[in-house]
């Protein structure tokens, strides 16, 4: 398992991935997760080749490339295949070979999923076999409120049913759909080609909504914090990794209320122990 940053860990410092770059390395770490210009979605390849010349200076490996996408009900489903695949484009240029992106938007509602899904299928297929001519993995997150059950999840990847088609595991994200992450992992962690570490303070729905939370599927509500100082069973979600021999990047995502630095600093702190 080799440690990653995500450039989202840094978004409450700058919204510059070049920044993010300078950080990422000025904290030590030998690999960063590129997240799409902070949502500006810019898709212009000189931006992406200055970005790729930035991090081969600093002696940075780009992990992986994450993206928004939505489908589930675009307005026009060819349009958005069509976005997708300029940003698989963007993708090869920075010489990553995994990517994410969305499926759903965050206002789905619980049944769009299963109302869309021959629809979401075919579009995976085709998307799938486009990032093939680059070697490039597409990965669907547990992202959201709604696309984080184990059964919808596992249908996805196995409907897909392309070897460059996985899932990302975002071990904080299950608790979002008030799914025990522990045991989306042990059903799971074999479709996994990319990982997020990430955790939560958490506060039952029975009280008042604490400031700075958020509320989950069921009510419940979250709050981002340091890795290893939430409820996320990080060393259990690690260890169930290693007994599917899971070898990949393990992407820090930073979410919580402290300044970034610190947070990330104490995050990777913790990991280093564990792993």
């Amino acid at each position: 398992m080799k440690l990653t940053i995500s450039t989202y860990s840094y978004s409450r410092k700058t919204h510059s991935i070049k920044k993010a770059l300078d950080i990422a390395k000025s904290q030590g770490f030998e690999a960063v997760e590129i997240v799409d210009a902070y949502k500006l979605n810019i898709l212009k390849k000189s931006y992406y080749r200055s970005v790729k010349a930035k991090a081969d200076k600093l002696g940075l490996t780009l992990s992986s490339y994450i993206f928004g996408a939505n489908l589930a009900t675009p307005a026009n489903r060819g349009a958005e295949e069509a976005r997708i695949k300029s940003q698989i484009d963007i993708a090869a240029l920075l010489g990553v070979h995994i990517i994410r992106h969305d499926v759903l938007p965050w206002t789905a509602d619980d049944e769009t999923f299963g109302k869309n899904y021959d629809n979401i299928i075919a579009s995976e297929q085709r998307i799938a076999d486009y990032a093939a001519g680059y070697d490039i993995t597409v990965t669907v997150e547990n992202h959201g409120l709604h696309l984080q059950q184990i059964a919808d999840l596992k249908a996805l990847v196995e409907g897909v049913n392309r070897p460059n088609f996985r899932l990302l595991g975002d071990m904080g994200n299950y608790l979002c759909g008030d799914v025990a992450p522990d045991q989306a992992f042990e059903a799971l962690s074999p479709y996994y080609a990319h990982v997020h570490a990430k955790d939560f303070y958490f506060a039952p729905k029975e009280g008042k909504q604490p400031r700075g939370y958020f509320k989950t599927h069921d009510g419940n509500y979250l709050c981002g914090s340091v890795i290893g100082d939430g409820v996320v069973p990080v060393e259990k979600c690690l260890e169930i990794l290693r007994s599917v021999n899971y070898d990949g990047y393990l992407a820090i995502e930073y979410e919580g209320t402290m300044d970034p630095i610190e947070g990330v600093a104490a995050s990777a702190k913790f990991l280093k122990g564990l792993l």
